[in-house]
């Protein structure tokens, strides 16, 4: 076991949230403007966890 290593969350959309992030990445990457893409995430995480009430930041 690595010292700084950490499991991942145990909630039961965090494959789609993590798909999600990917997504946002490689959009960003490829030419889609970083505001475009952090909306589009925000968008699929709110739809994925129930709304931006269950969103910190």
């Amino acid at each position: 076991m690595f010292p700084l290593t950490a499991y991942r969350p145990s909630l039961a959309v965090y494959p789609q949230v993590s798909a999600a992030l990917q997504e946002a990445t490689a959009a960003a990457v490829s030419g889609r403007s970083p505001e475009r893409a952090a909306a589009t995430y925000r968008d699929t995480l709110e739809r994925l966890v129930g709304g931006a009430a269950h969103i910190a930041g």
